[in-house]
């Protein structure tokens, strides 16, 4: 297979993208452990399977570049495996999550998320149907899986994307409706370049779908570092830290406490600050940490700004 300049650029390109989804993902399933928020981690999830795709791309064109095929039929089977299952997990996460946002009864959410999982079982099946009926996975049966496969699931995701956007001002929870249009618009970042990938043909190694990660990174990015800074940054208005001490029946040394955590001290500092020991800091955080029923400083932020 010929690798020509446009080719190189582009495999440049998809590396970059990468990197970029790559350390997004590491950064937001760092905040989600210290979180445990569930917007968060369906942010990990959103970037996790599009980060093997990527990967196995990347890889992939490598091996065509140096001419050397180095995998067996069984491991280019389990290969085949782990590369369908990651793109239509993709598809899933993003409509299944879109679906859990739009104003639809609980009824027509299950029977949408039945029609999800079948679609994607079926495209599933005939992803590794056809890589079973060929007896092996090589280099040019996965470029023809990615070219042909990965747009029409991602097609999927736009189509729901559009819905998903038509409907964000029946969506009364402010909250929901915010996750519904910027999710809705990631998805819809896909529409131009799955059209290209149909204009050109899939004639060689450049599929513009997966350059249609790098519109749904930026946007997730940006969507991920403001919900995270609006959610989790210590700066709080003094009227929602009073309802929050009222509401929880905080001891005025909680309060001292909790203030200085706020400030981001350490228990050393806070028991310096608070002229007790550092095992006494120890306890009280622990205390507030049960009777809130958080883990971590992260959490605490959280609890105070959404008061749940």
């Amino acid at each position: 297979m010929h690798i020509n300049n446009l080719s190189i650029a582009f495999i440049i390109t998809i590396l970059l993208i990468f990197s970029f989804v790559f350390t997004q993902c590491i950064t937001v399933l760092y905040y989600y452990i210290r979180s445990k928020d569930k917007i968060l981690g369906m942010q990990v999830l959103l970037n996790f399977f599009p980060m093997i795709i990527l990967g196995a791309y990347i890889v992939s064109f490598m091996i065509v570049a140096i001419d050397f095929y180095p995998f067996s039929e069984v491991t280019s089977i389990v290969f085949a495996i782990i590369i369908a299952s990651s793109m239509v997990m993709t598809e899933c996460c993003y409509v299944i999550y879109l679906l859990s946002l739009m104003p639809i009864s609980k009824k027509s959410f299950k029977r949408s998320i039945v029609l999800c999982i079948g679609i994607s079982i079926v495209l599933l099946a005939n992803i590794l149907g056809w890589v079973f009926f060929v007896k092996g996975f090589t280099i040019d049966v996965f470029i023809i899986v990615i070219s042909y496969f990965l747009p029409i699931t991602m097609f999927l995701v736009v189509i729901c994307g559009i819905l998903g956007f038509s409907l964000v001002f029946k969506v009364r929870d402010r909250l929901k409706r915010h996750h519904l249009k910027q999710y809705s618009a990631i998805c819809m970042t896909f529409l131009p370049v799955i059209i290209l990938d149909i204009i050109f043909g899939n004639s060689n190694m450049v599929v513009f779908t997966l350059t249609g990660f790098i519109g749904g990174s930026i946007l997730s990015f940006m969507y991920f570092s403001k919900y995270f800074y609006i959610n989790y940054n210590s700066e709080i208005d003094d009227k929602n830290i009073q309802q929050f001490y009222n509401t929880y029946n905080i001891s005025q040394r909680e309060k001292d406490v909790i203030n200085l955590l706020l400030e981001g001290l350490s228990n050393p500092d806070i028991a310096k600050a608070l002229f007790v020991s550092e095992n006494t800091v120890k306890t009280h955080v622990k205390n507030i940490y049960k009777k809130l029923s958080i883990n971590n400083r992260y959490q605490l932020i959280n609890k105070i700004k959404i008061q749940n």
